[in-house]
């Protein structure tokens, strides 16, 4: 699951780069037109606050997994009690 939801994020950085290089390349190519420069500057910033948000996600993703990871080992460790307690064996063999 972890894998899928970082393949999806990867996707995502991609395409915010793509838009980085896009906007980039309008702001160059305006020559002087304020709005193309206006056009790029608007990629930018989009691509900008993607990636963001993007960066965010991984976070908070990995975050979750990690607490689920912490969650699901001490929650087996202490599910294994199935062996018997030697002090409530022993008081037993010792009372009858």
């Amino acid at each position: 699951m972890q894998n899928a939801i970082n393949r999806v994020l990867g996707t995502l950085s991609l395409i915010a780069f793509i838009m980085l290089l896009i906007g980039g390349f309008k702001i160059l190519s305006s020559g002087g037109e304020e709005s193309g420069y206006e056009k790029g500057m608007t990629y930018l910033k989009n691509a900008a606050i993607g990636l963001a948000f993007i960066g965010l996600s991984r976070m908070i993703v990995s975050l979750i997994f990690y607490v689920i990871k912490v969650t699901s080992k001490t929650t087996a460790s202490t599910n294994t009690s199935h062996k018997p307690n030697i002090e409530i064996t022993t008081l037993i063999t010792t009372t009858t």
